[in-house]
């Protein structure tokens, strides 16, 4: 509520209730309260937003900056500062998207395989059907750092994770179906993979998760 309606509605209160004005004294302090501390988180909320906004904004800047240098020695300190602003934002928000992709990125390049992957599995832990998207980002980890075993083990992981869970539903699901042949393709059977999308395309037609999915690989397979 408005607080300048909620005065004039406890003022219009106590003056046609002259008679009773101890009995609800209480209640109009109460309701008074409520309304000062509501106002008071609205405006903790829009500061932490605008903090937020603050703090993704800077670490933009050196985002781009990291990635448009070659030179090691300059990474390291802008590396650094990246790291800091996408800290400070997990401080107000530990679910922040923008700084925990961030993190998972600087760890990344400084090929920190632990700590990126920590990241990356917190990316997931709130969204929809994250676990079976998780093993296809830290493949992706693994990969950029060369690290041959640990990717194929993420890959295998994430293609039984999503065949067993696929055998045990009694619905089709169009996503993980797709999503499968994505890890499929990333196990080096790109063919195979098209190929299944292509039928699943004919048995889902204009379905987004395919679509996009045939897209990618399309992308691979002829380029």
């Amino acid at each position: 509520m408005n607080t300048y309606l909620f005065i004039i509605i406890a003022a219009s209160m106590l003056i046609s209730c002259k008679d009773v004005k101890s009995k609800h004294s209480s209640d109009l302090h109460h309701k008074s309260d409520t309304v000062r501390h509501s106002l008071r988180g609205h405006e903790t909320d829009s500061a932490k937003l605008e903090t937020i906004k603050l703090l993704n904004s800077k670490a933009s800047e050196y985002h781009l900056r990291v990635f448009s240098l070659d030179l090691d020695d300059s990474k390291g300190y802008l590396l650094d500062s990246l790291q800091y602003y996408h800290e400070k934002t997990l401080e107000i928000d530990s679910t922040n998207f923008v700084a925990l992709t961030g993190l998972r990125d600087v760890y990344v390049m400084r090929k920190n395989a632990q700590k990126a992957v920590y990241y990356a599995k917190k990316i997931f832990i709130n969204t929809p059907k994250g676990e079976y998207y998780a093993n296809l980002e830290i493949y992706n980890i693994y990969e950029n750092l060369y690290m041959k075993k640990e990717a194929l083990i993420s890959l295998q992981k994430g293609i039984k994770l999503i065949s067993d869970h696929l055998k045990n539903s009694s619905v089709e699901d169009p996503e993980l179906l797709s999503l499968l042949q994505l890890y499929i393709a990333r196990n080096g059977k790109i063919d195979v993979a098209y190929a299944e999308l292509e039928k699943l395309d004919k048995k889902f037609p204009n379905n987004k998760h395919i679509l996009n999915t045939l897209k990618i690989l399309k992308f691979v397979k002829f380029k």
